[in-house]
């Protein structure tokens, strides 16, 4: 049993270290059910809000998972891709677009409630049109 507190101050490097320190186990999956449940909504807080765009901060964030995965028994060696996918982890750019995604969605097809979409899309409907092909043959004979 741990206790990890939840302090301004402390960045997520220093959550890392605690979760890694704190946990007598070295059990990957006890570690990384750690970070999901400690580090990452810190990451993803209100992400669709302020989704960072310039590469440096989206690199910064990302940092962390890799720190993390990086420090994690048996996984040091290996490619930050290949972590990731025996861990069975997303990269946080993709679940932030996923985020982003579902809230267009929600906003979309009114979801949500307090949300004028109009505000936010322009909707154009574009009703299918059947194509009809005839076939104009040339029977002048040269």
């Amino acid at each position: 049993m741990f206790a990890l507190f939840s302090v301004s101050t402390v960045t997520f490097v220093v959550h890392i270290h605690m979760i890694i320190r704190c946990l007598a186990s070295r059990n990957t999956d006890l570690l990384v059910h750690a970070f999901n449940t400690y580090v990452r909504p810190l990451l993803e807080y209100n992400s669709v809000v302020w989704s960072p765009y310039l590469k440096s901060d989206i690199e910064l964030i990302q940092k962390v998972q890799r720190r993390f995965t990086k420090r994690l028994k048996g996984f040091s060696e290996l490619s930050y891709d290949d972590r990731l996918k025996l861990l069975n982890l997303e990269r946080l750019e993709i679940r932030r677009l996923r985020f982003d995604l579902l809230c267009c969605y929600k906003i979309i097809f009114g979801h949500r409630a307090r949300i004028d979409r109009e505000a936010f899309f322009e909707l154009r409907i574009r009703v299918a049109q059947e194509v009809i092909l005839t076939n104009s043959l040339n029977t002048s004979v040269r």
